[in-house]
């Protein structure tokens, strides 16, 4: 593999500090850079694996794949800004020497210039978009994130469709691309239509990613290449033109090797039995909501002037427990909690702190509702 096992771990937002990456993984001298990237522009929490809606149950994919890529294979990640469209004409010259990794939108862009990418990312993002019309569903490898709305991806065949075996994302499709092009193997990577800006005017909103981008072109075994030089610049990403990107002949198509992936129905049993094991939490969080009402509506007993500290406190100390924190992650879908396990509630006074208490278990609350129900609708289903 040409990716570092780190980059997937700290997206996955199931560790609390670089020590826990490297006993997760391997010791790498990129881990405290990919570290401060993660909590200076991404918050300490991506939230890439969160599925609040609990997408997951009508997943249609039935396959996990790995996803294979010959070394002397380039591979494009074509995104639609407006470099894509200055230089579109230029790459359906050379698109037979050249993979084409994408996104739905980007799908749709390059369809427009009768060009079929050979592989569309599908992450949290792309998954948030409205359903995608004939593009998608002729695309031969749709890369999907498991949490994504069936409606995404129903008119994709479902031999088209894969759940990657492993996701490297932090929430950015074009890194995520980029990292899954590396991790199959790739030995040249470009960007074109990935603009995050203009090379004069850089759009500081886009600098998370910018900085992702650069912390993979220093630690993916690839060369990586910046095909739209109107662009922002990206650290370790030179420009080249796509002539210098292809290779001299046409390269063989990435490869997927498939296993099959858990039936719907077994992963509707696995969040069962997942909550029937944080029912314990669960209850003591109703607890703690119905405390923060009080707090809120001013009833709370005078003689415990202490009790919304404590109450914050054992919520933060849940965060000692991987196992129930990434459960209450991944399986409930928080995120108010998750960040606190981050930030804290240091310097918050009574008020705030009363305020904070009450959103995030009104959050687990809500969630576990959402789940339970869900789940006895299946179950009479």
């Amino acid at each position: 593999m040409s990716l570092p096992e780190f980059f997937a771990a700290i997206g996955s937002d199931h560790y609390l500090s670089p020590r826990d990456v490297i006993h997760a993984t391997a010791p790498h001298r990129e881990i405290d850079h990919a570290w401060t990237i993660y909590t200076d522009h991404f918050g300490g929490f991506c939230g890439s694996r969160l599925d609040p809606d609990y997408w997951r149950h009508e997943h249609p994919a039935r396959h996990l794949g790995t996803l294979a890529i010959d070394a002397d294979a380039p591979v494009l990640v074509v995104g639609a800004d407006p470099s894509f469209e200055r230089h579109a004409r230029t790459l359906r010259q050379i698109r037979s020497r050249i993979v084409l990794m994408t996104s739905p939108e980007g799908a749709d862009a390059l369809f427009r210039y009768a060009m079929v990418p050979d592989v569309v990312v599908v992450d949290r993002e792309t998954a948030a978009d409205h359903a995608r019309g004939g593009a998608l569903a002729r695309c031969p490898l749709v890369a999907v994130n498991p949490r994504t709305p069936a409606a995404i991806v129903a008119g994709v065949p479902v031999e088209h469709l894969f759940v990657p075996d492993a996701f490297p994302t932090w929430g950015c499709w074009p890194a995520t691309a980029v990292a899954m092009a590396a991790a199959a193997g790739a030995g040249r990577i470009g960007l074109l239509g990935v603009d995050l800006g203009t090379a004069d005017a850089p759009d500081p909103r886009q600098t998370p990613l910018v900085r992702l981008l650069s912390l993979l072109a220093l630690t993916a075994n690839a060369a990586c290449l910046d095909c739209g030089p109107e662009g922002a610049r990206k650290a370790g990403w030179p420009v080249a033109t796509l002539e210098e990107m292809a290779a001299r002949r046409p390269p063989a198509l990435p490869e997927v090797t498939r296993r099959p992936w858990t039936s719907p129905d077994a992963r509707i049993n696995m969040d069962r039995e997942r909550v029937r094991s944080l029912e314990p939490l669960l209850s003591r969080a109703r607890a703690l909501f119905l405390l923060g009402l009080r707090a809120r509506d001013g009833r709370l007993d005078p003689r415990r002037p202490r009790i919304v500290e404590d109450a914050m406190s054992e919520l933060l100390v849940w965060r000692q427990n991987a196992q129930v924190r990434i459960a209450l992650q991944d399986t409930m879908g928080l995120s108010i909690l998750p960040r606190l396990w981050r930030t804290g509630v240091r310097g918050q006074h009574s008020a705030q702190l009363s305020q904070t208490l009450l959103l995030a278990t009104d959050e687990i609350v809500r969630q576990a509702e959402k789940l339970e129900t869900r789940l006895d609708l299946r179950l009479c289903a």
